[in-house]
């Protein structure tokens, strides 16, 4: 049995506290008998390790924090190749056979130069299109500008890349990807059953799942059940720095009594839950498409979902889902309309389940990620390009 090492800047006490614990997400299919997790984060992070177990099945858990160094205390990382070269030297007497990186920014650098190091096969996995999502405010834009040399540095490395979904292929090629596999977030399909009653609740049952950042506001949601008069029950699952906002947004128009929030649910409880929602709806100007709607599609859920801008994404149509725009009446018009049509309930959820399970497949993700890496781990890694790494023992 094989050791993996997986990078990742994710706090994993967030994850363990938002519900998000995937089974086996960090060990697909089990492959592997030991799995560290190499966290790189600006602070350090306090974990229940046995709150992170499931996502490691049974292997054998170690939990490396690394800190990652400021942008602004090393004067835009200009002491980042130190950083790298210690933590190389570090990480390399682990011997892991397979590396992992979730995402390309500083960690995935450091699991290059891993890589390189111990001549190690690398996957990267992408989750985001960051020459989009990061030009939302003037700070992330400086940001992904100081980090463009890390994002290069580990795809060019990568013996696979791994996008989460279409749209973020043409940036991986962009950013040097050599090898790039196609693989959508894998979920919890053995706890997602078909929805088959599209007759509604009583008041009909709505919900929206997302971290409440402001690039994912529901607040246009929320004033349309409002100024459309819209009788129902919407559950709003998440939290995050715009929570408080969403709470005294809900207290000023008098929904209390409409609109509830979960600031978390299990994953698992979540998907058992999804199928009895008459309609979810989701915020999201991120590009790309969600674990969320990839888990309401695959149930036969109904779902309204905004339009991305400046380009819609491609796997978010009105073959399956309702596409708005990101404003009051359009939400809800689009609420009224679902509301109002059973046939047209029916048509859209099992649309979205047909699509999701036979054209994404994303209850086939893990198993993909495992053939993915059970390749890696029987390749010859000469002829790779070399990377310098400073202060590399």
């Amino acid at each position: 049995m094989a050791h993996l090492m997986v990078f990742t800047i994710d706090r994993l006490s967030n994850i363990a506290k938002k519900g998000e614990v995937l089974p086996n997400y960090y060990n697909p299919e089990n492959m592997f008998s030991q799995v560290t997790l190499v966290t790189c984060n600006w602070r350090i992070d306090t974990v229940d390790v046995a709150a992170i177990q499931p996502m490691v099945g049974a292997a054998d858990l170690d939990i490396v924090q690394y800190t990652l160094p400021s942008p602004i205390t090393t004067c835009g990382w200009r002491f980042v190749d130190r950083w790298i070269g210690k933590g190389v030297s570090q990480l390399s007497g682990m011997k892991p056979d397979l590396i992992w990186s979730l995402n390309n920014f500083q960690h995935g650098q450091l699991a290059a130069a891993l890589s390189t190091v111990a001549e190690i096969p690398l996957a990267v996995s992408l989750h985001g299109r960051w020459d989009v999502d990061e030009r939302h405010t003037l700070s992330r834009w400086m940001y992904s500008v100081l980090r463009r040399r890390a994002e290069e540095q580990c795809l060019q490395r990568a013996d696979v890349t791994i996008p989460v979904y279409a749209d973020i292929i043409p940036y991986a090629r962009k950013r040097g990807a050599r090898k790039i596999e196609l693989v959508y977030n894998a979920i919890d399909a053995d706890y997602l059953v078909a929805k088959t009653d599209y007759g509604l609740k009583a008041p009909p049952h709505l919900v929206t799942v997302n971290r409440q950042v402001p690039q994912k506001d529901p607040s246009n949601i929320i004033r349309a059940i409002s100024q459309f008069k819209i009788d129902c029950r919407l559950d709003v699952i998440g939290d995050g720095p715009i929570h408080g906002r969403l709470e005294e947004l809900v207290r000023s128009l008098g929904l209390q009594d409409r609109v509830h929030f979960y600031p978390a649910i299990a994953n698992r409880e979540l998907c058992g839950k999804i199928p009895e929602y008459d309609l979810l709806l989701s915020t999201c100007h991120y590009h790309g498409i969600s674990k969320t709607l990839l888990e309401a599609g695959y149930a036969g859920v109904p779902i309204i979902v905004n339009q991305r801008r400046p380009e819609p994404v491609s796997e978010l149509n009105d073959d399956w889902t309702c596409v708005v725009e990101d404003t009051v009446d359009a939400y809800g018009q689009a609420m009224q309309r679902l509301l109002g049509d059973a046939g047209l309930r029916r048509e859209l959820g099992e649309k979205a389940r047909d699509t999701v399970q036979t054209k994404y497949g994303p209850q086939n993700g893990e198993k993909k990620r495992a053939a993915i890496f059970a390749d890696l781990l029987g390749r010859d890694r000469r002829g790779v390009g070399e990377m310098v790494v400073e202060g590399a023992a």
